[in-house]
């Protein structure tokens, strides 16, 4: 891989835009992912912030709409990424988790039933 692809994922996955004017859905979907659950914003690092609902209720960062913007990040993954023989009709969330994870195939299953 040249530079300018380096330059261009690391562009793409980063949380913080360069220039604070633009960033990828990809970025924004993994900061959300990040707040929902109680994540630091830049590292993913656990931190148990808790957000609250409009009733001042606390979210649970197990919550589905968690698991939701997870599976999309994963998907986004699988569709942008793509190894040089792999078929465009790949589910995105599998293509992601089999080619850029070292889960069991298990876990793997488990994921792409939700």
């Amino acid at each position: 891989m040249d530079q300018k692809q380096i330059d261009f994922i690391t562009n793409f996955i980063s949380v913080e835009s360069a220039n604070n004017k633009s960033c990828s859905t990809f970025s924004l979907a993994l900061r959300d992912a990040r707040l929902i659950t109680g994540r630091d914003l830049l590292t993913g690092e656990c931190k148990h912030y808790l957000l609250q609902n409009n009733n001042n209720q606390h979210l649970k960062p197990y919550s589905p709409i968690c698991l939701l913007n997870y599976l999309i990040i994963l998907e986004m993954v699988g569709k942008i990424f793509k190894m040089k023989n792999q078929s465009d009709s790949t589910n995105g969330i599998v293509s992601a988790l089999l080619n850029f994870s070292d889960l069991e195939k298990k876990d793997r299953y488990t994921i792409k039933a939700l």
